[in-house]
C-alpha cells in the first residue's frame, strides 16, 4: 500500500525480490521509474510476456526466495509477525488473490504517498499502456488495494479500466483495523 512492509514482514529484500525480480530481470523494458527533483517518487513494473511470467516467477520463488526465507527461518531471524506473514503466504495468499483475465498483460504501480495525486500515476500508466499497445498487447489488468471507506478504485475507472474481481485480503490485519480488499481491473486496448 505504498508504505514499508516492515510492520508485517521484516525481510525487505526477500519481499522486494518476490515483487520485482521477474520484471527487472525478464522485462526491464516494461519497467518505468518516476523521478521528481532528482528523487525517485514511484515506479511501474509491467508484464507483456504473460505466458512466460508464471513459470519465471515460480523459478524465482523456488530458486531465490524460498531458500533465503528458509535459511532465515532456520536461523531464527524472523519475529512473530514475519512468521505469521510467511504462514499467510503459504496458506492463504492464493485464495485471497482475485481472479485475473487469462492471456492478459499486467502491471504493478507504486508511488510515494505525497505523489498519489493522479498526475504521476497517470503518466506512468499511460506510458506503459502506450508501450504495451505498440508491442501488441490486447488486454491489460492491474490490481489495487482498497478499503471500505477510502482509496477508491476510481483511478482505474478514470483510465478506462473495468472492474473484474475483488477479494478481501487478511495479510494487513495486524496493522490495519479496517477491511482491505484487492480488486482486479481490466482494460481492452483498441486495435
Amino acid at each position: 500500500m505504498g508504505n514499508p512492509i516492515d510492520p508485517i514482514f521484516s525481510d525487505r529484500r526477500a519481499f522486494a525480490d518476490f515483487f520485482t525480480s521477474y520484471y527487472t530481470f525478464w522485462e526491464p523494458e516494461s519497467c518505468f521509474v518516476a523521478v521528481a527533483g532528482g528523487e525517485v517518487i514511484g515506479y511501474l513494473t509491467g508484464c507483456l510476456r504473460h505466458q512466460l511470467q508464471p513459470w519465471a516467477q515460480g523459478a524465482i520463488f523456488l530458486g531465490k526466495i524460498v531458500p533465503r526465507v528458509a535459511y532465515n527461518l532456520l536461523r531464527g531471524r524472523y519475529d512473530d509477525r514475519s512468521r505469521d506473514f510467511i504462514r499467510w503466504t503459504v496458506r492463504r495468499a492464493f485464495f485471497e488473490t482475485p481472479q485475473k483475465p487469462r492471456g492478459s498483460a499486467h502491471f504493478h504501480i507504486n508511488l510515494l504517498p505525497e505523489w498519489r495525486n493522479g498526475t504521476a500515476s497517470r503518466r506512468l500508466v499511460f506510458t506503459f499502456l502506450d508501450a504495451a499497445k505498440r508491442r501488441g498487447a490486447r488486454r491489460i489488468y492491474g490490481q489495487i488495494q482498497t478499503f471500505e471507506d477510502r482509496r477508491h478504485p476510481c483511478v482505474f475507472e478514470r483510465y478506462g479500466f473495468q472492474f473484474f474481481d475483488r477479494r478481501r485480503i487478511s495479510k494487513f490485519a495486524p496493522v490495519v483495523k479496517t477491511a482491505v480488499y484487492v480488486s482486479t481491473y481490466v482494460k481492452e486496448l483498441a486495435e
